[in-house]
């Protein structure tokens, strides 16, 4: 029953937005309830792709639904409107090469992605754990590049703004 659970990931989000004066509702199905992956899968409808530990979820600025498919090492976008899934960041092998950095995201390996968090314009932040890394995939350009931990950057800061509504 709990392999079922991790690889069968139900969702149902309620999302308040201030600027917009309304609350959504998205029920969105994820995987099949067995634990894997195939590039046969990619855009294909969510319900039928195989999920392996999906751990974070957030709801993206326009919609989109984002897992952390923590043991594909992969994290897997859900179009809310069509509910066809793809793989926006991460290979599916476990690692960091120097060559991560600043490429498109779907070519950069990740290792263990277990939290993502979406700032105000969009931008992709994901704790990729197994690397000890916060990567950053910027909204405008789909490239990744290393927020925090090693090799973050040597000088500058870095700030993000983001909004958290809670809904009782």
């Amino acid at each position: 029953m709990f392999r079922r659970f991790l690889a069968l990931v139900m969702f149902s989000v309620s999302i308040a937005s201030a600027q917009l004066s309304r609350v959504a509702l998205v029920n969105t199905s994820v995987g099949t309830g067995t634990a894997g992956y195939s590039s046969a899968e990619e855009g294909d409808l969510a319900a039928a792709a195989r999920l392996n530990g999906p751990a974070g979820v957030v709801l993206g600025r326009f919609g989109n639904l984002y897992v952390a498919d923590t043991a594909n090492n992969r994290v897997r976008r859900i179009d809310t409107k069509t509910h066809v899934i793809t793989t926006i960041a991460g290979t599916g092998v476990a690692g960091y090469r120097a060559a991560d950095e600043r490429v498109q995201a779907s070519f950069a390996q990740l290792n263990a992605p277990t939290a993502l968090l979406v700032d105000d314009i969009g931008n992709l932040y994901i704790a990729d754990t197994g690397n000890h890394r916060v990567r950053l995939i910027t909204a405008a350009t789909g490239v990744i590049t290393t927020f925090a931990g090693a090799d973050a950057g040597t000088s500058g800061s870095h700030s993000v703004k983001f909004a958290i509504n809670v809904v009782d």
